[in-house]
């Protein structure tokens, strides 16, 4: 391979069949030039260029010259790594019956993936058989009502705490054990409303009467979210209100009144804690979402809010008061639900990274830190990506939390022999291409940085299969499995006189509702896909505009010898060294603090000293556009990364030699449709990302054994959803590594006789529960419905795989057992199966989600497992989680 990125980079683009063309595009989802326009208006002021899928037909993706090297790598590696015979040996099996185990095709009352598809020995044992706890709020009506919040429920120790409109409520788990007379007796509650009291005999002459009114009010003290996290290295709890108000208390302090009140007798007559919190903060909106990470003598808080952006605060160790030493304001395109400290940012310098995803559809990571000289806090956009749809969570990973598995097929559970193919050669080809791979395969398993380049779907179980209405399309896209022995057929169409009925303006209607289905293999037609091998990007390729490849890069491709020997920079020295998005700290742009109220209790956290209130004014400062701290200008963003080898200084985007438009108000955006534009720019994105990728690749770590380095967030993660799909993100820049490209729940698919429009505006993936123990993500759906994932990992592909859906509970009129959706979004109907609905869901309207964790016990021959607590409207359910091992 040659020692030049910028020659391997244009072969890489030859090799994906991706070509650029010059263009003025009206909206531009360009990240770089987005991030420093600050909008995606362009309205064909200015010419980019675009890089765009070249969609000729007949042509193969991989040259037979490439093919050969690859299968010849592929083997090697094999042959070298560690694999489970009995794995292997199930996969085959599957392969051979690949007919019998399509989740929902065989069954409808088959929905987990894991059941057949999962080796016994990497299987989650789900029990759900645990009881439930009823009326488990004080108010017997609790979150009756349509409530669009985000977790609600947090488990600490023994304990679980769970918020009603104004009031947290905490109970010792073991009282689910317990008859619900003595359930209700051990009842606490937490007012938010007695923070007023507190704040009234605050001396500060700005918090007057007027302001403690207006802070104050009952509406504004609705619980949004909440969390227990590190502060100062004591655990809190933190709740974000709707009308802008964080509030910190401290656990320790919170349980010990607890202790107290549950022993005294005059608990039925008032069973509210004298709670009081160490800190009270104000955004300037609703707030949603809140995390703190402590770094060295520096603790840091952020809050995503309608603002919409971020408010980051920073506290120094050993000051006198809690009150911030310096606070910034982020502004972001739209309404912030979620955010997250990078734990392992690594940076020397002492900074850390907060990812944080917006209504507008976009997931942003910012790096900041405190200067320890005049107490500021310095910021600098990172990078940003685009998802073209509502994001709702983003939550850091790191490799350790992947599961290692022996087969490829475990990785996401797809056993298509041409999806493998795809994969693999794909990963292999990047990273033969780049260089970025072990030297060889006796030194480690792991198949290089084109395991972060390749873009991977994740099949999720086809739930819509198994509704009364059945198929009204033909053709059948395989997820999971092929009809084909060979594993190659992946699509198939139904045969016509296998329906059932004819449905106006779609079609024919094909019913899979019975107990199982014989003979599969007559009622199909078998299609061959034209390109059996190819690379797969995140979404369709129906929505990415097209061009022609020349025959200039064609050539130069089919010339190119994946010489293993020679894949490695031998003059390291002469490759260029972007630092296209990164600069030193004190360059980083530095602005005037956004200035807040703080109400700050009579005692400290450390030294439970008395402490005066200091108040801040929202009114005094202006926010910080992402395009004041993203390191370069207008200008700079429309250059290539691949243009030129000069370093880029940092500078305000106000410098820009490009004039400025005005931005379109970002609602406007959304209600243009600006979503559809987004998938035109996945792949342009996709490319810039890999570009950037290279230029964070450590030159001495291209030839270490253990493969290449990155020089920022080497093991990091994003794992992010939006409201129907999840999508796995390297960290920086942020790559979409996999990602599921059908509905996780697909609620719109759902036969109801009623309340279908309520179903789907609570239908969105806004909670998530990492449990690490088991490398395992449950995604919930405010709607009712979960799914159990696995972080997969192999030879340094990182995925993930569906295994369980809970929630989904399929019926038909022959159900003696069917319910009508009512007796659910109705609470208290008493009515009657209505003969329509053909999926109910016992777990409707989530509002909280958390775990706990019980190690092995080896003495008492215990393994270990853990319980997933789901919240919703006033049930408590206890599902049981243990691996299989």
């Amino acid at each position: 391979m040659s020692s030049d990125l910028d020659e391997a980079f244009a072969i890489w683009l030859a090799s994906r069949r991706i070509v650029t063309r010059q263009h003025k595009p009206y909206l531009c989802f360009d990240s770089r030039i987005l991030t420093a326009k600050g909008s995606a208006v362009l309205g064909n002021a200015f010419k980019i260029k675009h890089y765009l899928y070249d969609q000729q037909i007949h042509q193969g993706e991989f040259s037979t010259k490439a093919t050969e090297i690859i299968e010849q790598h592929l083997q090697e590696l094999e042959r070298y790594t560690v694999q489970s015979l009995d794995c292997s040996d199930f996969v085959n099996k599957i392969k051979d019956r690949c007919d019998e185990v399509e989740p929902i095709w065989s069954s409808v009352s088959y929905v987990n993936p894991a059941d057949y598809l999962v080796p016994p020995t990497q299987q989650l044992l789900v029990d759900q058989t645990l009881p439930k706890t009823d009326a488990v709020f004080f108010t017997p009506y609790a979150h009756h009502g349509l409530g669009f919040k985000n977790n609600l429920a947090c488990v600490y120790g023994k304990w679980i705490l769970m918020a009603d409109k104004d009031v947290i409520e905490i109970h010792d788990l073991n009282c689910l054990l317990l008859e619900k007379t003595q359930w209700k007796e051990i009842k606490l509650r937490i007012s938010l409303k007695s923070c007023k009291n507190h704040a009234k005999f605050q001396s500060d002459k700005e918090l007057n009467k007027e302001n403690i009114d207006l802070l104050f009010r009952e509406d504004n003290f609705q619980v949004n979210f909440m969390k227990v996290t590190k502060f100062f290295g004591s655990d809190v709890l933190i709740c974000c209100l709707d009308g802008g108000v964080v509030v910190l208390y401290e656990m320790d302090t919170l349980l010990n009144s607890v202790k107290d009140v549950t022993k005294s007798k005059i608990l039925q007559k008032k069973p509210f804690l004298s709670a009081i919190p160490i800190l009270i903060l104000k955004t300037p909106d609703s707030c949603w979402s809140v995390d703190a990470i402590d770094k060295g003598s520096v603790t840091y808080l952020a809050a995503g809010h309608n603002g919409p952006g971020v408010t980051i605060f920073a506290f120094l160790e050993g000051h006198m008061s809690l009150q911030p030493i310096d606070t910034y304001q982020i502004s972001s395109f739209h309404n912030v639900p979620n955010l997250n400290f990078v734990a392992r940012s690594d940076d020397k310098n002492g900074s850390v990274v907060l990812a944080f995803c917006s209504i507008y559809g976009n997931v942003t990571t910012i790096k900041f830190k405190l200067n320890p000289i005049d107490g500021k806090i310095r910021a600098q956009a990172l990078d940003s990506q685009f998802f073209a749809a509502f994001c709702w969570t983003v939550t850091p990973l790191s490799k350790g939390d992947f599961l290692k598995v022996p087969e490829f097929e475990l990785l996401n559970l797809n056993y298509q022999t041409s999806f493998k193919s795809s994969i693999l050669y794909s990963a292999t080809q990047d990273s033969l291409i780049f260089g970025c791979h072990p030297p060889s395969v006796y030194c480690s398993g792991e198949i290089g940085i084109g395991g972060i380049t390749t873009q991977i779907p994740v099949p999720v179980a086809p739930l819509e299969w198994g509704c009364q209405n059945g198929i009204t399309n033909s053709l059948l896209g395989l997820r999971f499995t092929s009809f084909d022995k060979a594993g190659i057929i992946t699509k198939s169409h139904l045969k016509p006189e296998g329906a059932s009925s004819v449905i106006s303006g779609y079609g024919p209607l094909f019913q899979l509702t019975r107990s199982s289905e014989p003979n599969l293999a007559e009622r199909i037609y078998m299609d061959v896909p034209a390109d059996m091998y190819r690379h797969y990007y995140m979404f369709e390729r129906a929505s990415l505009q097209t061009e022609h490849l020349n025959c200039e890069p064609c050539k130069k491709y089919e010339n190119f010898h994946f010489n293993r020997a020679q894949s490695h920079h031998t003059e390291v020295s002469n490759c260029p060294n972007y630092k296209v998005w990164s600069g030193p700290l004190d360059e980083w742009i530095v602005e005037k603090p956004y200035h807040s109220h703080l109400l700050n209790e009579a005692y400290n956290l450390k030294c439970r000293m008395p402490t005066k209130v200091v108040v801040y004014s929202p009114a005094k400062s202006q926010a910080v556009s992402i395009s004041d701290i993203c390191g370069f200008t207008l200008a700079e963003s429309f250059t290539d990364l691949a243009d030129n080898c000069e370093t880029w200084n940092v500078s305000n985007a106000e410098n820009s030699s490009i004039p400025s438009q005005e931005p379109s108000p970002v609602d406007g955006l959304l209600a243009a449709g600006h979503i559809e534009e987004q998938p035109k720019w996945a792949l342009h994105n996709h490319v810039r990302k890999v570009r950037h990728l290279l230029n964070l690749v450590e030159p001495e770590s291209t030839s270490s054994p253990s493969g290449y380095r990155l020089s920022e967030l080497n093991d990091d993660f994003f794992f992010v959803t939006t409201a129907h799909h999840i999508y796995l993100v390297k960290a920086h820049p942020l790559i979409v590594t996999s990602f599921t490209r059908d509905r996780i729940f697909p609620v719109s698919r759902i036969t109801l006789c009623s309340c279908h429009e309520v179903l789907m505006a609570l239908d969105r993936i806004n909670i998530v529960c990492h449990i690490k123990e088991f490398h395992c993500m449950v995604v919930a759906s405010q709607v009712g419905l979960l799914s159990l994932l696995r972080l997969t990992e192999y030879n340094g592909i990182y995925s993930f795989r569906q295994e369980y859906i809970l929630g989904w509970n399929s019926q038909n009129a022959e159900d003696p057992d069917a319910q009508c959706i009512l007796c659910y979004t109705n609470p208290g109907t008493s009515c009657r199966y209505c003969g329509i609905d053909d999926v109910i869901l016992p777990f409707y309207h989530i509002v909280g989600l958390d775990y706990s964790y019980v190690p092995k016990d080896t003495l008492n021959c215990i393994g270990p497992y853990a319980i997933l607590y789901v919240l919703s409207r006033n049930f408590l359910h206890r599902i049981k989680i243990a691996p299989s091992w």
